[in-house]
């Protein structure tokens, strides 16, 4: 496996209509290959097929299949992001557990689409994370709860030490993504949903308690 230099996840950022365009398609079309078939038949002769390219055209863009997957990863997690982001300015005055409850609906849904594809990235993540320089503080999921907690809560809330940040996000992120790579049937279900915000909940209602005056 080639080692993809982080410089190099684009090798050629696109800036004209055509050119966004043309990832786009290169991004779709590998996409396709892991819903359909999964990740032991995607290469670039296959995506630049599915893509309609030609290899050469798919080079300009991308050094190896690796690349193509690791801004996969990266575009899922920004739009991930910056739908959060839209849902806690939606709703400046919600009480903060129901923006809680709403974040975790919303991230629910993302999990449920798409499966096999996200199920593919996952692992493909795992084995990048392990041996390349893929970033992988890409989905700052706590930050965003504590966001919104705020903004409806004041600054009533003490800052989240390193460990709470962590555990907090791995904790959303590891029982989504767990749910997806077991195929569980519970990720369909109100109780799953319910179960996940209650963890959040009590989690931010813990950090309001250590804020407040004994």
């Amino acid at each position: 496996m080639n080692e993809a230099n982080p410089q190099e996840i684009v090798r050629k950022r696109p800036k004209q209509a055509r050119a966004k365009s043309t990832v786009d398609s290169i991004l779709a079309a590998a996409t396709q290959i892991l819903t359909d078939e999964g990740e032991d038949r995607l290469n670039t002769n296959a995506i630049a097929r599915r893509a309609g390219f030609s290899i050469g055209t798919l080079y300009q863009y991308f050094p190896d299949k690796e690349a193509i997957l690791v801004e996969l990863i990266v575009r899922q997690r920004a739009e991930m992001e910056q739908r959060i982001v839209s849902l806690i300015e939606s709703r400046p005055e919600e009480p903060a557990e129901e923006t809680a409850r709403r974040i975790v609906h919303l991230l629910v849904g993302l999990f449920r689409s798409g499966r096999q594809a996200r199920k593919s990235l996952f692992t493909v993540m795992l084995r990048l994370f392990a041996t390349q320089s893929l970033p992988q503080n890409l989905s700052p999921v706590s930050y965003y709860i504590i966001i919104a907690w705020r903004k409806a809560r004041g600054d009533n809330l003490a800052p989240l030490s390193d460990a709470d940040a962590f555990v907090l996000t791995r904790a959303v992120r590891g029982v989504l993504r767990q749910a997806v790579m077991e195929d569980s049937p519970l990720l369909d279900t109100p109780e799953f949903e319910e179960a996940l915000a209650l963890l959040v909940i009590s989690f931010m209602q813990r950090a309001e308690q250590k804020a407040s005056p004994p």
